[in-house]
């Protein structure tokens, strides 16, 4: 089991992140695929280098390139199918670049499923990244804001080594209402990445590992007496906390412990 941490919800610029997170004792920083990075940039070689180089310098892996842009403009539309294909197959190219070995793909936000429609667009656009993504030797990890039946679909759709899930301990239930235990529990052998976040509907935003309203500890109890240890990412909003160094110490160790004690 590794433990990283995303660099959006750090208060520091992404390439500061690199110091931070090695200085907190985590060994992976998620990464967002950054105007800098996209295909039209310039930069992106001189890019892509600086991450490869920072990596190194600091020892922190780079285990994802996350597609947030994705939230905004979402390839459920068959409107955006060229832009999300020419988005996805080049985020790939960039994942291999920098030493990351899978992309995350969002479902929620402009990317959530709200019809069969846009369950068949999304299917037809991972498989189509499996495929760039099996060539590249990179996987295409779909997050986890989706139903069991939707979850179902897809992977007896896409068939590809290449798909895995992202299992997010907070979305299913802050986004879509669900069961995210009971969805977890179904998705748990396909899950490669558990991002540990908590949170409440209502009040303060600083809280712990645990403190929220989102079954957290359950969610990360089946993932111990599963043998799960693969990556796990840090991703509550210590952005939005005071002495944030502290928070995100804690619950390293709350995390540590849970592997440790439960198994």
């Amino acid at each position: 089991m590794q433990i990283g941490i995303c660099a959006w919800v750090l208060p520091v610029d992404v390439m500061e992140s690199f110091s931070v997170v090695s200085q907190l004792g985590l060994e992976g920083l998620v990464i967002d695929y950054e105007e800098e990075l996209r295909a039209d940039s310039l930069d992106w070689s001189a890019r892509c280098e600086l991450y490869r180089e920072n990596s190194a310098k600091y020892k922190v892996e780079i285990p994802t390139l996350a597609l947030n842009q994705l939230c905004n403009k979402g390839m459920t539309q068959k409107s955006n199918e060229g832009y999300a294909k020419e988005l996805l197959h080049h985020s790939i190219e960039t994942a291999a670049k920098i030493g990351a070995s899978k992309i995350q793909v969002p479902s929620f936000y402009d990317n959530l499923i709200r019809s069969e429609a846009d369950l068949q667009q999304t299917i037809d656009l991972l498989k189509y990244a499996c495929e760039v993504g099996e060539r590249k030797g990179i996987y295409i990890g779909s997050e986890s804001v989706m139903t069991i039946n939707e979850h179902k679909a897809v992977y007896e759709a896409v068939k590809s080594k290449a798909l895995m899930t992202l299992f997010d301990t907070q979305n299913p239930w802050r986004m879509m209402n669900q069961d995210g235990l009971r969805i977890g529990a179904y998705m748990l052998p396909n899950v490669g990445e558990l991002h540990a976040k908590d949170s409440r509907d209502h009040g303060s935003k600083s809280l712990q590992l645990g403190q929220g309203d989102v079954s957290y500890k359950e969610i990360m109890d089946l993932f111990v007496k599963a043998g799960y240890n693969d990556w796990i990412q840090l991703e509550s909003a210590y952005n939005q906390m005071d002495d944030y160094e502290a928070r995100i110490k804690k619950d390293i160790q709350l995390i540590k412990r849970s592997f440790i004690n439960r198994r």
